[in-house]
Parts: structure tokens; sequence; C-alpha cells
């Protein structure tokens, strides 16, 4: 019976610490769609900014 205890201890450790580790992984994975999200956001904008300016361009182009 000590035997098996001991294996199920060894086993639950193990768990703990692949959990710790799968933690570690997501919280940094977390941290990094948050960063993309931001680079997405702020060239969405910019986007947006150079299509307005391509289009006043073209406007101001226009012969009347």
């Amino acid at each position: 019976m000590s035997n098996n205890y001991q294996e199920l201890l060894e086993m639950w450790r193990e768990e703990k610490k692949k959990r710790q580790e799968l933690e570690l992984i997501n919280e940094s994975h977390k941290k990094l769609n948050r960063k993309l999200q931001t680079e997405l956001t702020e060239t969405k904008e910019d986007n947006k900014k150079l299509s307005q300016q391509i289009s006043d361009l073209e406007k101001s182009r226009r012969p009347f």
C-alpha cells in the first residue's frame, strides 16, 4: 500500500509541475496576444488614415 501511495504522490507532483508550466505558457501567450491586438488596432487605424489621405489626394487632383 505504501508503494501505491508513493506512486500516486509522484504522479500528483508531476501533474502539478506540468500544470504550473502550462500556466506560465498561458500567461506568456496572453501577454503576446495583448501586444498583437494592440499592433493590429494601430495598423487598422493607420490604414484608415492612409486611405483617407489617398482619397483626399485623388479628389484634389481631379479637374473640375
